[in-house]
């Protein structure tokens, strides 16, 4: 096939699925939200009205005001400007974790699709083994022998989350294999490493990424729940995790809503609005859907 033929499909077929996302409210929703907390965790160093880790001696526990717009927790610090900075350390542990995740599951999925035999069946028995356990049972025995802390926390994240996307990219990897252009390109003597990367796995990548949106989900929901068990990201770096913890009294529930409101709404957006998105890009790229 001619080289501009090409490209022109390729557009075309780039194009239909543009116009498919974007007649998902939801998904479209969902991008704009994420973006706006994207936006917010680049810039909380100027957005932020206070430094996060500074003390107002004469404002600890205030509730909402002009001077402190979410009000102040137990020691006098800014929980807008808290629940700002702890954007980036989530949204971090989300895209770090499903990098490590796809990284993983990309390269051992598609060793294991395209050589098959006695390598396919040795890393899907690996694979098995590692979907077999309780995933947060081990990320608790993991992070508790590491020590808490945001790097181990995305260590341990991106190390276990990755055998679902193993297995999805291993299947595409077979059903692309009978395809006619690898049978093509096979023929014509192309080495194995060359239609692996240049033609199997761009073309098994799409379903991944939808994956990866909705792991990027998952990850942002577990780091919450380490922190809030003491495991995760330690203060006084701030997660929306960790902002929670002042929430496990029962006495801060009913009376001070203003610590754990700000903290619990933006997990609930940025968990929505990623799942939003994933289910667009899913509605997008499925070729069963007609235009």
């Amino acid at each position: 096939m001619p080289t501009n033929v090409g490209r022109r499909l390729q557009r075309g077929y780039w194009g239909t699925v543009l116009r498919r996302f974007l007649r998902h409210r939801l998904a479209v929703t969902g991008l704009i939200l994420l973006l706006l907390l994207v936006f917010a965790a680049i810039a909380a160093p100027w957005l932020s009205p206070y430094n996060p880790y500074e003390m107002d001696v004469m404002a600890f526990g205030a509730p909402p005001s002009p001077d402190h717009l979410l009000g102040t927790d137990s020691v006098g610090r800014d929980v807008l400007s808290r629940v700002l900075h702890a954007s980036r350390v989530s949204l971090l542990v989300g895209l770090g974790a499903v990098t490590l995740n796809v990284v993983i599951g990309v390269l051992l999925g598609s060793v294991a699709g395209y050589a098959g035999r006695r390598i396919d069946s040795v890393i899907m028995r690996f694979t098995d083994m590692m979907l077999s356990f309780p995933p947060l049972m081990i990320i608790l025995v993991l992070v508790s022998i590491l020590g808490p802390g945001l790097a181990n926390v995305v260590l341990v994240l991106g190390l276990l989350g990755w055998p679902r996307i193993c297995r999805l990219i291993r299947a595409e990897m077979l059903r692309l294999k009978e395809q006619e252009f690898i049978t093509a390109a096979t023929a014509l003597g192309v080495p194995g490493p060359r239609i692996l990367f240049r033609h199997l796995i761009p073309n098994a990548f799409p379903p991944v990424l939808v994956a990866a949106t909705f792991g990027t989900a998952q990850a942002i929901i577990i780091e919450a729940s380490l922190s809030f068990l003491g495991m995760g990201v330690q203060p006084p770096t701030a997660s929306w995790g960790n902002l929670l913890t002042d929430a496990q009294s029962m006495g801060v529930l009913g009376s001070m809503p203003w610590l754990w409101i700000p903290p619990g709404l933006f997990i609930v957006t940025a968990v929505l609005s990623i799942n939003f998105l994933g289910d667009g890009m899913r509605d997008a790229l499925d070729p069963r859907l007609r235009d």
